[in-house]
């Protein structure tokens, strides 16, 4: 069985790994308004996104509640109990869960400027040259890798962290990457 980590206290952005019961004390960066439509073990639930920074870094959090969601404001500082950090897509992010809480905070000394990676927008003119598409199974427990899924069998165990799991609820990662060569201005 997988071993969770637990943390009490506050904790800095660039200093967690995958906890449980997380508490962050953070600024709203960014709050998209638009949000996705994910189907779930318990049905289909909206997700919301936002940035949050403090003094260390900035992480991307995902909101799994529309009215926890509209308690957050940009450019406002929070504090929130019992996130959930998890590894999504190589990058490390901040989940909410049923118990987390929000509480209006005091605004922190300094904050992170998320501009500096920012890329230069530009416009180039390119020629595509090919597109890859890679297709991977994760498992819903661990966030793995899974390389081979028997779908005819209506459960599968996962080889990384031997949770049993309905095939159907194995989530499906895609990962498109392109190559361009710089057209040459005349």
């Amino acid at each position: 069985m997988k071993k969770r980590t637990f943390f009490s206290g506050h904790i800095k952005l660039n200093k967690f790994a995958c906890l449980f019961q997380v508490t962050v004390h953070f600024k709203v960066v960014s709050l998209p308004e638009t949000h996705s439509e994910v189907n779930t073990q318990y049905g289909k639930k909206d997700i919301y996104s936002a940035r949050v920074a403090d003094s260390s870094d900035h992480k991307s959090l995902t909101i799994w509640s529309k009215e926890m969601y509209r308690q957050l404001k940009v450019d406002e500082f929070y504090v929130l109990t019992n996130l959930r950090s998890k590894m999504y897509d190589g990058y490390l992010t901040l989940n909410t869960t049923s118990s987390t809480t929000v509480t209006c905070a005091t605004p922190l000394p300094t904050v992170v400027n998320i501009e500096r990676e920012v890329v230069n927008k530009s416009s180039v003119l390119a020629d595509l040259e090919n597109v890859q598409v890679k297709k991977t199974h994760i498992c819903k427990k661990c966030s793995k890798s899974v390389q081979e899924v028997n779908f005819a069998d209506p459960t599968f165990l996962c080889p990384s962290c031997l949770y049993k799991q309905n095939t159907t609820s194995i989530s499906v990662d895609i990962q498109i990457s392109t190559n361009m060569v710089e057209m040459s201005r005349s």
